[in-house]
């Protein structure tokens, strides 16, 4: 699906900046069980245009919605940019990483139980319970993955590349939806594995959407991004 979402004008040293967003995909899933969340997966592509010259880029989105009021509210947005194969490498190769922002923690009480969830697909996500029509994105261009088993494909690509995986000290947050039957959880993570005769720590942002299913929760949605150095 594409739409024109906007094109807002600004004036920049009396020149005008044109800046156009397209959504070029969008994917959307609702908490069906009594209409009050939902969340959303899509891709943006921003161009500038400044006279002669422009300048695109992509992103990909999450959101988290919850009904309040009769307005819909978005809880949770994350956004990330797609990284080359080889950008990683070669970060893996300088053992340089940007670290993501700290996230603080801020786990609602009633959202306890999902955390502990969450922290044992953690263990191993390529096992973990995933819903027919879960959406993946991960780091790379092409990672917008859909379906249960292409999602476990996944997770266990990115396991079996790393030698370990960790939770960062820098924050998790979580919550759940008013039914109790959507929750996410936003935590920073490591991916370690050998580089150079030793071992690099690539940070990582996981954005992970449960939906509480007949017996479990299942993983609807799950936004991976890694940061890797600008270019000099």
């Amino acid at each position: 699906m594409s739409k024109l979402a906007s094109a807002p004008i600004l004036i920049m040293n009396q020149r005008i900046l044109i800046v156009t967003v397209l959504i070029v995909n969008l994917i959307a899933g609702t908490g069906c069980y009594d209409s009050q969340s939902a969340w959303t997966a899509y891709t943006l592509t921003y161009t500038a245009f400044l006279g002669a010259d422009s300048f695109a880029t992509t992103i990909r989105n999450t959101d988290i919605l919850i009904k309040q009021n009769n307005q819909w509210q978005i809880v949770v947005a994350n956004y990330s940019q797609p990284i080359l194969r080889k950008d990683i490498i070669e970060a893996f190769a300088s053992g340089k990483f940007p670290l993501p922002a700290p996230i603080g923690n801020a786990v609602k009480t009633n959202a306890e139980a999902l955390v502990n969830h969450f922290r044992e697909d953690f263990k191993n996500f390529s096992k973990a319970n995933c819903a027919a029509d879960a959406v993946i994105i991960g780091p790379e261009p092409n990672d917008q993955i859909v379906g249960a088993e292409a999602a476990r494909q996944f997770f266990a690509k990115w396991r079996g590349e790393a030698s370990e995986w960790g939770e960062r000290p820098d924050g998790i947050r979580a919550g759940l939806a008013a039914d109790g039957r959507v929750g996410w959880v936003i935590s920073n993570l490591e991916w370690l594995a050998k580089s150079n005769g030793g071992t690099t720590a690539a940070p990582l942002r996981a954005v992970l959407v449960y939906q509480k299913g007949d017996h479990a929760w299942e993983i609807v949605q799950a936004h991976i991004s890694v940061g890797v150095p600008d270019p000099a």
